[in-house]
Order: structure tokens, then C-alpha cells, then sequence
């Protein structure tokens, strides 16, 4: 093992013959994220590793990417979405790295399999970039192993890993920080080349990450050339940088520029300005909703404003973590790294204090008169305010925990002899407080509705944009245009067209929303959408989900109108009383079925029921929590119909009302039969008012 104190002054290069090792790195991580998403493999092939929302934007987004490499154009404008007029997608979350790689793997993996497998090859190569950029720095190589496995299994990148794929491509982070710091180190044209593709490949990745690596590559350029001062390191260092600003320019520039000009220009609509996405001073040491044992926390994470946001508030790191960085930074005096450890270390506590937002939480407490470093920034950064997510920043700092760690794990290994056993049980200790929840999955039921629209002539699509996500899911499956789209960031032209389409879809006005949209088909959603009653559209395909109408003059075969709803709502409030109220759902012709009554705040519910578990499509908390069997404020809207097909429960209301009228959206899911594997009926959403 090379001596850390050596590495800082002779970084040691990669052994020419050292490459089934790395290969030994890589297979280890590999292990790791395998074991992961152990109960999900068998469905490696079937469904996408994340969930139908954001998950299904983005298997979107790699279809559309592959689309426009077939027809040899950039996919950074888009006719698929917001028919006729098309989109630009330089502000959205396309992540085209993942599209370009996923090219060559769907010839022998197929589109779904594809995607899963980018998910797995960014947690490798993310854990071996960060071994890299370890090894460079401490030149020991299991402890960079292991520095390594703590950020590419961090609870930040596991907790993305359930939805949000431009995230989990968190690879280009750690490798642009290797190759510039190699860069830094000993200043060549040919190093400072690859740290501008390195560059390049975060700016493919995300926008968020971009920001992260050059402000972290600012601090460490800054560094250097104040304490290189005296050994002439900005002489030496000026023309690579040059070298290196010119690839970046023509590289990374032309995609910054044409988002900072279409920001400019037009501001973009879907930020996160308006949504406390901040993190809790306490978020570091307390393990967050993401946690495989969350409710053993949840009386401290639960009171953020967004408790029930573990994904985007997954910034604990451990203390275990916490431990050996701690160390390291103890020992680093006597280890002759006093700079660049604390370097490192204040990096990290940076980027956390810009992560904490613009103003304070401790304990979801908010302190609003202590000023702030994030807010600063934004003034600094324009666009920021709007589009910036602090919590995201977390991740610089689990980044530097995690060399941190690594640094001090070499320390106490080499120091302590006799503390190694008690040492190796770290890294097991460090699992069990990290260990996250189940990897989502998701794929939409399928639909003959959607195959018979793939094979119908050309032409838009309107109406089923209800669905959000999972219609981008389908529309890989259909391949027409749709008038509008469920993208990231829009214009405000593009938001003004999808408002006014969309008060046309809900009130049915089907015939004007296909004539303002230019379409040809109009997709209705059975249960989301208001019935078709125009005679110039006719019905020409039906599923138990959909119906498929277009233009009465179609010669397309047009079949008989749908079946009328029933006339008794499918569930209501018999009565009420001091914290409870009694329902009753009513499904005709399904006696002794299994039945489940879900609850959310908005009119359209989103679900998929299989294998006795849910897969969602709505992130509405509401209507999550609803859908879990047992839990503590619904406990009984499972149950069985009788044999009219009826049934009454009481509801405690107590917790859910909180001492004020509650508004909710009702929709009654019906299954085969007594099990819950497959769903037979879902009915209409009936609105309900519980009192408290």
C-alpha cells in the first residue's frame, strides 16, 4: 500500500499491468449494486428500475434520444411533444449520455433492459471514478476501494436511483474531479483535454451536476493557485488551462450557451423555486424517509416541510462515515496532510451549508433570521432561484465524506494494527445505516388500445397527457406525436398551450382540444376523463383502461358507444361523527371481490396493482399511504365486498383531518376474486368531504 503522505507529493500513476485489479474494483461495486436490487432482477427485462413518473420521463427521454440519432439530429429539440409546434429540450432533464449509450445495447437488450442496465453500469463506473479519484489523491488502494463503495451506495444516490436517472448518472462528478486534479497537479495539454471531455460528460449527465463540478473545480483551482504561489504554478499551469477553457468551449459551450439564452430569453416554466427542497441541519446525522428502518427516525425527519420527500432529502451519510472522516481529519497534521484533508473538509461543509437553502431548519424548526450562504448565491447566479434544488448540493459533501473516510480508514490501518478486526466491521456498520428501501419498478398494464393505436396511420395524438409520466411510457410504445407532453422545463409559451389544452380535456371539450392541437386520435382516459358525447368523433377502440375516438369522417371502423357509468357512486360518507366518518363502496357485479379504497388530493389516481404490492404512478403522499395495507391513518379502506357487491367500514379521522374540513378524491380499486395480484374495476374518483 502507497503511503498517503508520499501521494501528496509524488501522485502515483495507474500500474501499466494493474488492470485485472481494476477490473476486481469494478466487479465489486457491481456485486453491491446487484445485491441492491436482488428482488427485482427477475423483473430486469420487464420493467424500468424506478418509478412511473419521472422514471417513465426518462425511459422517455433515452427513446427519444435513440429517435433522433436514427434520423441523424441533434435531441436537443423535440416534434414528439406539444404537436405541432415542438418543444426545445435544452432546459429539460433529457440526459442524452444515457440515449447515445443505450444505441448500440437495445440491439441485444431491448429499450427496457437497456435502461436498467445504465442504471447499474452508473453505479460501477460511479464507485470506480470515485476509487480513481481517491487513489489520486492518498495513493492507497483498498481504502479507495472503499471510499469508492461509500459514495456510489451513498443514501443521496440510492434514493435518486428510485426515480430521477440524470441524477444516478452521478459518474461524470468524481471523474472530472480525478482528471482535474491530475490536471492541477502536474499541468500537461493532453490532461487538461480529457478534464474538458470529463467536463462534456457531466454536462450530458445534468444541469445540477454541471454547477457542482465547476464550482467544486473553481475552490480546487483557487487552492492551488494560492498556495502554489512561491513554486510559480500559475506560470507553469496557464497554457493547459487555456488548452483546457478552448475544449470546454467548444465542447460543453455550445449547450450552456443555448441554455442560458433560452433562459434568457424566456423563462422556464417547472422549477423548484416555489418548494422548500432544502435540507435539515440535522439531515447529515439522521437518517432520512429512505431508510429501510425509517420509522425508527421518523419522529426527527418527519417534521420537515417535505418529511415525506425522502428522495430529494437523502442527505445522511452515516456516522460511521462520520467516524473515520473525523479521524482523518484529526490525524492529518501528523500525517503531513493538514491542507488537503481540510481542504476536502471544507469543501464539503460548503457545499452542505449551501444545501441547508436559504433559510435554516434544525429539527423542521425554521430559524429565519440567520442568514445564509444559498442565498447569496442566488443572487450571485441567475436563474437559481427558480430552478435551483440546495438539497441536491449534498451530494459534493458526500462525495468529500466518502474520500474522507477512505483517507482515514488508510490512517488508522496502518497506525492501529491492533483496532483492524474493529475496523473492518465499518463497513458493515456503515450498510446497516444506510441500507435504503426496495428499488421501485414499474410498467404500465398493457393495453390493446395503445397496440391498436401503434399500428393506425399517422397522425397526433390528443387527451392523453391526463396520465403525465406513464404517457410518455406508452407514447415508445405508439411513436405519434402528442399535443402536449409531461417535460421538466418548458417555455412560457409551451405552459400557456398545456393550461389551455389542458381546462379543454377536463371539462370534455374533445372536439375543440383536437382542433387546436391539429389531431387526428384522441386517447380517453375511462376513469380520469369526463365520457365523449360529440358526434363529429367516433369510437373505434376500447380497453378496460382506454378508449380510442377520432374524426367521424375517418374511414377508420367505428364501434358501439361505451357502456354508461352507473348511477350510484362507487364509494360515499354515510355519516360522520367526532373523529370518524362511515363509507360505503358499492361496485355492481363484483360480489366477494377484494377492494381497496384510495385516497389522494387530486382527481386523477395513479396505480398499478401486481404481485400483491402497488406501483405508483402519483407522488401524491395521500394517495400513497392510502395504498398500504395496515397503515396508521387509514387501516381500514382494504376489505371485501359482500355478495350485492357493498361494503361498510369506519374511517378514524382523527389524524387526517387535524381539526379542519379535508377535501379528498376517492377511487375504488375491485380484484379478482379475494387476492389483490390483479385489479378487476377501478371506478371513477368520487369526491368526499370528511369533517372533523
Amino acid at each position: 500500500m502507497h503511503s498517503p503522505t508520499a501521494a501528496l507529493e509524488n501522485p502515483h500513476p495507474i500500474p501499466r499491468r494493474a488492470w485485472p485489479h481494476h477490473l476486481l474494483v469494478a466487479a465489486l461495486y457491481l456485486a453491491g449494486w446487484l445485491i441492491l436490487i436482488a428482488p427485482a432482477l427477475p423483473l430486469f427485462a420487464s420493467h424500468i428500475f424506478m418509478d412511473g413518473t419521472d422514471g417513465s420521463q426518462n425511459f422517455w427521454n433515452e427513446w427519444w434520444v435513440r429517435r433522433a440519432v436514427a434520423e441523424l439530429r441533434l435531441p436537443w429539440h423535440t416534434d414528439m411533444l406539444f404537436h405541432p409546434h415542438g418543444i426545445t429540450m435544452i432546459g429539460a432533464t433529457l440526459n442524452p449520455f444515457n440515449g447515445f449509450a443505450t444505441v448500440p445495447l437495445c440491439w441485444f437488450l431491448g429499450p427496457v433492459a437497456a435502461f436498467n442496465a445504465m442504471i447499474g453500469f452508473a453505479f460501477v463506473t460511479t464507485g470506480y471514478a470515485t476509487f480513481l479519484l481517491a487513489r489520486e489523491w492518498t495513493g492507497a488502494w483498498w481504502p479507495s476501494v472503499l471510499a469508492g463503495a461509500l459514495f456510489t451506495f451513498c443514501p443521496w444516490h440510492t434514493a435518486h436511483a428510485q426515480t430521477h436517472m440524470q441524477l444516478v448518472t452521478l459518474q461524470g462528478l468524481p471523474l472530472f474531479l480525478w482528471l482535474w486534479l491530475r490536471l492541477l497537479r502536474r499541468p500537461t495539454h493532453g490532461r487538461a483535454v480529457l478534464a474538458g471531455l470529463g467536463l462534456l460528460l457531466v454536462v450530458l449527465c445534468d444541469y445540477y451536476l454541471t454547477f457542482y463540478a465547476v464550482l467544486s473545480g473553481g475552490s480546487m483551482l483557487a487552492a492551488h493557485v494560492l498556495f502554489g504561489l512561491r513554486d510559480g504554478f500559475a506560470r507553469r499551469a496557464f497554457r493547459p488551462l487555456a488548452t483546457f477553457a478552448l475544449i470546454s468551449l467548444l465542447t460543453s459551450g455550445p449547450i450552456v450557451f443555448d441554455l442560458l439564452l433560452t433562459m434568457d430569453k424566456d423563462r422556464l416554466a417547472g422549477g423548484h423555486g416555489d418548494v422548500p427542497y432544502r435540507n435539515d441541519l440535522l439531515g447529515l446525522l439522521v437518517p432520512g424517509g429512505g431508510w429501510r428502518f425509517a420509522a425508527w427516525t421518523e419522529r426527527v425527519w418527519s417534521r420537515h416541510p417535505l418529511g415525506g420527500d425522502w428522495v430529494e432529502l437523502a442527505a445522511h451519510a452515516g456516522l460511521s462515515v462520520l467516524a473515520l472522516a473525523g479521524y482523518a481529519a484529526w490525524r492529518a497534521g501528523r500525517e503531513g496532510m493538514r491542507r488537503t484533508v481540510l481542504g476536502w473538509l471544507l469543501l464539503g461543509a460548503v457545499f452542505y451549508a449551501l444545501s441547508l437553502g436559504e433559510q435554516l431548519l434544525v429539527a423542521g424548526r425554521a430559524f429565519p433570521d440567520v442568514p445564509m450562504p444559498y442565498a447569496a448565491l442566488v443572487q450571485l447566479v441567475p436563474g437559481l432561484g427558480n430552478t435551483g434544488m440546495p438539497a441536491r448540493m449534498a451530494v459534493v459533501t458526500q462525495l468529500t465524506l466518502a474520500l474522507l473516510a477512505g483517507c482515514g480508514m488508510a490512517f488508522a490501518w496502518r497506525r492501529r494494527p491492533r483496532l483492524r478486526w474493529l475496523l473492518l466491521g465499518l463497513p458493515l456498520l456503515w450498510a446497516f445505516e444506510v441500507w435504503p428501501r426496495p428499488q421501485n419498478v414499474y410498467r404500465p398494464e398493457p393495453s390493446s388500445v395503445i397496440e391498436t393505436l401503434r399500428t393506425l396511420p399517422p397522425g397526433a395524438v390528443a387527451g392523453f397527457d391526463s396520465l403525465g409520466g406513464p404517457a410518455l411510457f406508452y407514447q415508445t410504445v405508439f411513436e405519434k406525436p402528442v399535443i402536449t407532453g409531461y417535460v421538466a422545463r418548458r417555455t412560457a409559451f409551451h405552459e400557456e398551450i398545456r393550461l389551455n389544452l389542458d381546462a379543454l380535456r377536463s371539462a370534455g371539450r374533445y372536439r375543440e382540444l383536437m382542433e387546436r392541437g391539429h389531431a387526428t386520435y384522441l386517447v380517453r382516459h375511462r376513469v380520469a376523463l369526463p365520457p365523449v358525447r360529440d358526434p363529429a368523433l367516433k369510437l373505434i377502440a376500447r380497453d378496460a383502461k382506454f378508449e380510442l375516438w377520432t374524426w367521424a369522417h375517418s374511414p377508420l371502423p367505428a364501434l358501439d358507444p361505451a357502456t354508461p357509468e352507473p348511477s350510484e357512486p362507487a364509494a360515499r360518507v354515510v355519516a360522520t361523527r367526532s373523529g370518524a366518518a362511515d363509507l360505503e363502496v358499492y361496485s355492481p357485479g363484483d360480489p366477494d371481490c377484494a377492494f381497496c379504497l384510495a385516497f389522494s388530493r387530486t382527481r386523477v389516481p395513479g396505480v398499478r396493482m401486481e404481485d400483491d404490492k402497488y406501483l405508483e404512478l402519483a407522488t401524491d403522499p395521500v394517495f400513497k399511504l392510502s395504498m398500504q395495507r395496515d397503515n396508521d391513518q387509514f387501516k381500514t379502506n382494504w376489505g371485501r365486498l359482500d355478495g350485492a357487491g357493498r361494503a361498510r367500514f369506519t374511517l378514524d379521522t382523527t389524524r387526517m383531518t387535524k381539526g379542519l374540513e379535508l377535501v379528498l378524491w376517492a377511487s375504488l380499486f375491485v380484484f379478482e376474486g379475494g387476492r389483490t395480484h390483479r385489479v378487476r374495476r377501478l371506478h371513477r374518483p368520487v369526491r368526499i368531504v370528511l369533517r372533523p
